[in-house]
């Protein structure tokens, strides 16, 4: 366990657990169902980042026997319509590794064929306790699952389904915990525990939860700006609040851009050159590669009207003298020829 920076006291997280547990008495479902228990935090600085993963492993795993756990997976063929084979394909890989935690297997195909309707996403987002996902399309899956799951912090937790030990790859991602930063806000949500397990076990695995955030959020526990507990339907339980400011955060260096711009020439500006940057801006440029000042642009732009005026009328010149020539090798008309005619003989 890796040495807690944040001064966290353990009585502070069971006098929160306490509270929790006799709001939850209160509540059927809570007593009579596997009822989540979250952990809740925000942070004094939005950190730079989109979104960033936290795994939280557990001491106390989130699994139980009536879980319901659905798996997103990798299509064997992109082209093909027909999900059936996808299908079978996983659930005899399950089987023979021994796997009997997962409920439900949905390609990718079937999400964008049979769950493209916003209600047909938030139906499938109720339906199961656990989403995991493989991580060769787990980047894929933002815009085929939206906001009724990652709207409602239902965000799937990705596995490796080429691992040699496909059983323990599956069970540690069911009994861990985990939380998206998303770069947009300053609260996160981590689901750290269920209702299932006893009071010290859910101290247990909040202690662990709040190490594990602590040490891996950018600007580490300078930039917590507290914690709670909360179920599902219940209000949230104060575990920790920093009464500091964010001057004290120092968030991590953004990472320096690479040049991805090009210098070329121009020919409609003597010895003039253009930067273009991948992004599509074009700006001019000397000859060194620096920017012009706005004295020098005026200039440029000025030369580049004058000569697209001269050549405007260069081209309007060149068509005028065109279409003289063709109209004079045209052959006369019937017409014509009869009046030429007519005129020889009267003068004759």
């Amino acid at each position: 366990m890796v040495e807690m920076k944040l001064d966290v006291q353990r009585s502070d997280v069971v006098k929160a657990v306490d509270v929790l547990l006799k709001l939850g008495e209160k509540d059927k479902d809570f007593l009579n169902e596997r009822s989540r228990i979250n952990l809740t935090f925000s942070m004094k600085k939005v950190p730079d980042v989109v979104n960033k993963v936290i795994s939280i492993p557990l001491p106390h795993g989130l699994a139980t026997p009536e879980l319901d756990v659905c798996l997103f997976v990798k299509d064997l063929d992109t082209k093909s319509r027909e999900v059936e084979m996808t299908e079978e394909h996983v659930v005899d890989l399950l089987r023979e590794k021994d796997v009997k935690c997962v409920t439900k297997v949905i390609p990718v195909k079937a999400l964008k064929l049979e769950y493209k309707p916003f209600e047909a996403k938030r139906n499938l987002s109720n339906m199961y306790d656990i989403f995991l996902a493989d991580k060769r399309i787990y980047g894929a899956l933002p815009p085929l699952l939206g906001k009724a799951f990652y709207g409602r912090k239902r965000v799937p937790v990705q596995v490796n389904m080429l691992a040699t030990d496909l059983k323990t790859e599956i069970e540690n991602a069911i009994n861990s915990g985990s939380c998206t930063m998303k770069g947009k806000g300053s609260s996160c949500m981590a689901t750290v525990a269920h209702s299932r397990l006893d009071a010290a076990q859910i101290v247990d695995n909040v202690m662990e939860a709040i190490n594990r955030i602590v040490t891996q959020i950018p600007g580490g526990a300078e930039n917590i700006r507290n914690f709670y507990l909360k179920t599902d339907k219940s209000m949230a339980i104060p575990v920790y609040v920093s009464l500091t400011g964010s001057k004290d955060v120092v968030l991590p260096a953004k990472p320096k851009k690479m040049d991805t711009t090009i210098i070329e020439e121009i020919d409609t500006v003597e010895d003039g050159k253009v930067r273009v940057k991948l992004t599509g801006e074009v700006d001019y440029v000397t000859e060194d590669g620096i920017v012009p000042s706005d004295e020098q642009r005026k200039a440029i732009r000025k030369k580049l009207k004058y000569k697209a005026k001269r050549m405007k009328i260069k081209r309007r010149k060149e068509k005028a003298g065109k279409e003289k020539k063709n109209t004079s090798s045209k052959p006369e008309k019937k017409s014509d020829k009869r009046k030429v005619d007519k005129e020889k003989d009267e003068h004759a």
